[in-house]
């Protein structure tokens, strides 16, 4: 398998959630943190996507709707790190952090320093310990709302759907019926596991109770969970080009082919073929990349200047709405893609860049053509000259959730 953003850095990767993510147990007077599930996930990941970094932050008896604010409050490493010294969250946040050293946004902002995060993906284990305070609509909103702010934060979001053991479906029926609406809804979402199909044929011996796994049983659900992550992130690019050997021209401007110009992650989601579709947007063409199933869909389009000057340009997004910042811009309002002038966007910072080849196959380098299949089964090389982004858009959290009410507002 190709392993397209590796050798420069790891792979970035935090697990959050609830006792399912870290437990804690006493060792000789002292409470010690453990999380053998996210090990796990970190150890059959790096089979596929080279080297990776963990950053696990767990909290027993936590809730969707608690680690929302300890998210709004903290940046996600050091909320691993009040994980790790077995913190609890379900009393005052803010004395917690402040009681662990732990800064908050508002004081990295006093202090001058940046709240990077410095990941790639979040993997959210959270939400069914919620059945038992929130209504179905509560808990749908925490998980959302969770899921737009570290998006906010240029961070790629990953989340299981919510589970209930054999004996709470018996004698809580009622609990069930919550959890079945949340999930009717959550599965229709990209990047949404499925736990019932997780945990089908999981073997009996690793539950401890009807809720809880067996230490080798959350090993058991960490190694399921890598499969998925690998499957949506871990796939080879691969690019779609007739043989021209064949004289099998394509029509002018119905491809657009994205080549990365490092080897970070966002560039990574973004390489690949783009195929026009049938509909416009604010009078341009619309592309839609050809991926594989279960990899992030990915929208190449163009925005007016209705909502001011700088939303004007074109997007790389995972849909044509706003409630995802989107992954690159470029301010060009050309007719047609333009080339050159792309820079993503992140609240991070970074120096990665991407390079366009738009048009025709015959404008589409040789060595790409003599590589790609008819059928586009096989692995182009990618490009590596690219020039530096000259600016990026950074934008706060609370901008981005105007935009995105604003959008929806006029999609009514």
């Amino acid at each position: 398998m190709a392993i397209p953003y590796m050798k420069d850095r790891p792979f970035r990767l935090a697990v959050l959630g609830d006792s399912w993510v870290t437990d804690s147990r006493c060792c000789r007077g002292e409470r010690k943190a453990f999380s053998p599930s996210a090990e796990a996930l970190k150890q059959q990941l790096v089979t596929s996507l080279g080297e990776v970094e963990l950053v696990p932050a767990g909290f027993p008896g936590g809730t969707a709707q608690r680690i929302l604010n300890l998210c709004s409050l903290c940046r996600i490493r050091d909320i691993a790190n009040l994980s790790m010294s077995c913190y609890s969250i379900k009393g005052d946040l803010a004395a917690q952090c402040e009681h662990a050293s732990i800064p908050t946004l508002y004081d990295l902002e006093q202090l001058g320093l940046t709240a990077s995060e410095d990941l790639d993906l979040v993997v959210v284990v959270v939400g069914s310990n919620d059945l038992y305070y929130h209504s179905a609509e509560h808990i749908l909103w925490h998980l959302r709302e969770l899921k737009r702010l570290l998006c906010s934060r240029g961070l790629e979001v990953m989340m299981c759907s919510l589970f209930l053991g054999t004996r709470e479906k018996r004698e809580c029926p009622w609990l069930e019926q919550r959890r079945q609406a949340v999930n009717r809804k959550l599965l229709k979402e990209d990047g949404v596991i499925d736990c019932d199909g997780l945990f089908a044929n999981f073997p009996s011996e690793l539950w401890k109770n009807s809720f809880h796994l067996k230490r080798e049983g959350y090993r058991e659900f960490g190694r399921r969970l890598a499969g998925h992550v690998a499957k949506r992130f871990g796939r080879p690019t691969r690019y779609h080009v007739r043989n021209k050997a064949k004289g099998n021209r394509g029509k002018p401007g119905k491809m657009v082919h994205v080549f990365p110009g490092s080897k970070g992650f966002v560039p990574s989601i973004l390489a690949g073929s783009y195929e026009k579709v049938s509909k416009r947007n604010h009078g341009r063409p619309v592309y839609k990349k050809i991926s594989f199933p279960g990899t992030p869909q990915v929208m190449l389009f163009f925005w007016d200047a209705r909502d001011g000057e700088h939303w004007s340009g074109w997007w790389f997004g995972p849909n044509m709405r706003f409630e995802h910042p989107a992954w690159a811009f470029n301010p060009s309002v050309s007719w047609e893609v333009p080339r050159e002038g792309w820079r993503t966007i992140s609240s991070q910072g970074g120096n990665e860049s991407v390079q366009l080849f738009v048009s025709d196959e015959a404008d589409v380098p040789d060595e790409l053509t003599r590589r790609a299949s008819c059928d586009g089964e096989k692995t182009a090389p990618l490009s590596a000259v690219v020039s530096a982004p000259k600016r990026r858009i950074v934008h706060s959290e609370a901008y981005w959730a105007k935009k995105a009410r604003t959008s929806q507002e006029a999609s009514r």
